[in-house]
């Protein structure tokens, strides 16, 4: 079955004009939309930054621009929904501190771990 299979396709007469611009229209399609993804955003002409409706006046900033909302994310690529406040008032990573709260490594050096919000 799969030998008559394989021989019905070979048989089959197929241009290479056909394949080469198949091949190069797919690619374009989706070289364009990896492009598109990948672009910075634009500045307006007020000189500030529309993204998903909401207005900065930088795209990078450090942790308390992010967090404050004057700018979308760090240089690191964090971005407000990923920053929180921890019990000494540092603007920290949610993933991180979370991390460490279970890594135990407060009790290791003899801290008592911090307590978790959740």
């Amino acid at each position: 079955m799969l030998i008559q299979k394989c021989n019905s396709l070979s048989k089959q007469k197929v241009s290479p004009f056909n394949i080469i611009d198949n091949h190069n229209q797919h690619n374009d399609l989706t070289t364009s939309n990896i492009i598109q993804s990948l672009k910075r955003p634009a500045r307006n002409k007020d000189g500030k930054y529309n993204i998903n409706g909401v207005i900065y006046d930088e795209l990078f900033g450090n942790r308390e621009q992010v967090y404050n909302g004057t700018a979308y994310k760090t240089k690191a690529g964090l971005t407000k929904n990923d920053l929180s406040i921890n019990s000494s008032g540092k603007l920290v990573s949610k993933l991180k501190s979370i991390q460490e709260t279970y890594a135990l490594r407060f009790e290791k050096h003899g801290i008592n771990p911090p307590t978790t919000p959740f």
